[in-house]
């Protein structure tokens, strides 16, 4: 298990308004180079986020694969209850912390249920 974000200085990666398959490459590419970088924590900010498909998800997938039980922790914030609930209905909340704000995923704060 990864170590909260709070103990060191998270990398934060914006996501798009609508993640589709229409800017789903660029989405992983920077989920990859952030990745890549070797930061403790990754938070994935999807606080503008409104729309997310399989394609989305598949790019947070690569970046949870790329990253390894060795690699960064992986977070993602995640204001919008309907984006927040098609990443629970596919499970991606038992694979990484969901918070609802930003903030909370910065402090390491306890993930959204």
């Amino acid at each position: 298990m990864h170590a909260p974000c709070a103990r060191d200085a998270p990398l934060v990666v914006p996501a798009p308004v609508e993640i589709d398959m229409t800017v789903a490459d660029d989405f992983a590419e920077a989920l990859s180079d952030a990745v890549a970088t070797g930061p403790a924590c990754v938070v994935v900010d999807m606080s503008r986020t409104v729309f997310c498909d399989s394609s989305g998800i598949a790019a947070i997938m690569a970046a949870l694969g790329q990253a390894g039980p060795e690699g960064p922790a992986l977070v993602l914030a995640v204001p919008d209850a309907q984006v927040r609930r098609v990443l629970s209905l596919v499970g991606l909340d038992l694979l990484v912390p969901i918070h609802h704000d930003l903030d909370t995923a910065l402090r390491g704060g306890s993930a959204a249920t």
